[in-house]
């Protein structure tokens, strides 16, 4: 939390501060706990923050010749991350709800994954300051022929107004019109397509997509594992890679139940009562 306030002597973990940025109340079914990242997102948020301010500071520096302190909340900065996510309530007696990952503006559902020739890919549909990244995606809808250039034309920077039906209509086109021009094209060409118009787009990888995509072997994200028999396949060693510590795989995955003997006779079981475990089908 920030280094003042009513927070900053709080304790925090990273769903903690995840959890005071709000992305809870968008994740997951809204009968279940939350979802949240697997990985650090906070740390890592506050990290690149953290570098875009000591870069700032250097140019700083550069031009006055004067040193410069930098500091930042984790919250502030996976409370960026989130910045397409409305957080308010209707009244104080009703709090918001859970929206099951789901978003809508005018009654109407904001794009947000979309099929492709070879699976799918998450598009941002955003308004206010970043309307401009809706009106380079739709441009480029308009112009693959998918949607109205009137749509197109809409000023996404100042939307929704107040005529919300004619917000529905439009944003019910937008949707209809990225959904058909991105069903005709793969991840890639959708990729490309949003690096070349200004957009964002990204794919959602499968276990056969990361398996071959290219960074990730470049970064040493695999390594071989032995398997029975002599077979040995590629597993994933680490998320993050470090100069700190070097990341070994000492042994082959375990094959089914190979050491659930020696794991029972660790806890006390004896060898007649493993067996009869095993007789009983327990295990």
């Amino acid at each position: 939390f920030s280094a003042t306030g009513p927070k900053s002597g709080y304790a925090y973990t990273d769903r903690t501060l995840v959890a005071a940025a709000g992305v809870p109340l968008s994740t997951g079914d809204a009968d279940r706990a939350p979802l949240f990242i697997p990985v650090p997102q906070a740390m890592l948020e506050a990290g690149a923050e953290a570098a875009i301010g000591v870069l700032a500071a250097l140019a700083a520096r550069t031009r006055d010749d004067s040193s410069q302190r930098v500091t930042l909340s984790m919250r502030a900065a996976a409370m960026m991350s989130a910045f397409s996510l409305p957080y308010y309530a209707d009244t104080p007696e009703q709090p918001p709800r859970r929206g099951q990952a789901k978003r809508s503006v005018a009654g109407v559902e904001v794009p947000s994954f979309l099929s492709c020739r070879d699976g799918y890919v998450q598009v941002s549909v955003a308004f206010g300051g970043f309307g401009g990244i809706t009106t380079r995606m739709a441009a480029w809808a308009a112009a693959a022929g998918t949607l109205d250039a009137g749509i197109a034309e809409v000023d996404w920077n100042h939307f929704p107004t107040d005529d919300t039906a004619r917000c529905a209509e439009q944003l019910r086109q937008l949707a209809d019109g990225l959904r058909a021009a991105i069903a005709t094209r793969t991840k890639d060409e959708v990729g490309q397509a949003a690096r070349t118009h200004g957009f964002f787009a990204a794919p959602l990888m499968d276990m056969a997509d990361i398996a071959a995509f290219e960074q990730y072997r470049e970064r040493g994200l695999w390594l071989r594992q032995p398997l029975v028999d002599g077979v040995s396949v590629d597993a994933p060693a680490h998320v993050v890679r470090s100069d700190s510590f070097e990341t070994l795989l000492r042994h082959p995955a375990p094959r089914l139940s190979e050491h659930t003997h020696e794991l029972l006779a660790e806890v006390g079981l004896s060898d007649t009562e493993i067996q009869a475990l095993f007789c009983h089908h327990v295990i």
